[in-house]
């Protein structure tokens, strides 16, 4: 499993800026993950959005750029993440609760950060080991 945070407000695929931003996904992804892609397919990815602001995003639109950013350091082609999830937690309601990280250095600086941050982009990467029906 591969795990990154960054600490910017996520942009949407038709945002005018989205490669700068995607640039700033490659930079977390290298500075939390070695630089070995993934051999085994298909991968499982999660995306989570943590704020404490309004967000008209849609869980849609934030994982999308994300996955593009790492085609070529992650794997090839997107098409490769056959199971995705994202989400979009607003701190200020206390629905956060129920999520599990499994990276637990990942997750102990989010959670620190999600006190001190006002706003974080958490995903995780990893060999899926689910049947796809």
């Amino acid at each position: 499993m591969k795990a990154f945070l960054l600490k910017r407000k996520p942009k949407s695929v038709q945002s005018k800026t989205k490669s700068k931003y995607q640039e700033y996904l490659r930079e977390a992804y290298n500075e939390y993950c070695d630089s070995d892609a993934f051999e085994e397919f298909p991968l499982y990815g999660k995306v989570y959005y943590f704020h404490r602001e309004n967000t008209r995003l849609d869980a849609d639109n934030l994982s999308k750029p994300v996955w593009d950013a790492l085609e070529g350091l992650a794997y090839e082609d997107d098409s490769v993440i056959k199971l995705r999830h994202a989400g979009i937690i607003d701190l200020r309601k206390r629905t956060w609760n129920c999520l599990t990280f499994h990276c637990y250095r990942i997750m102990l600086q989010t959670v620190f950060l999600i006190w001190w941050v006002p706003r974080i982009i958490f995903c995780t990467l990893s060999s899926a080991d689910f049947a796809i029906i």
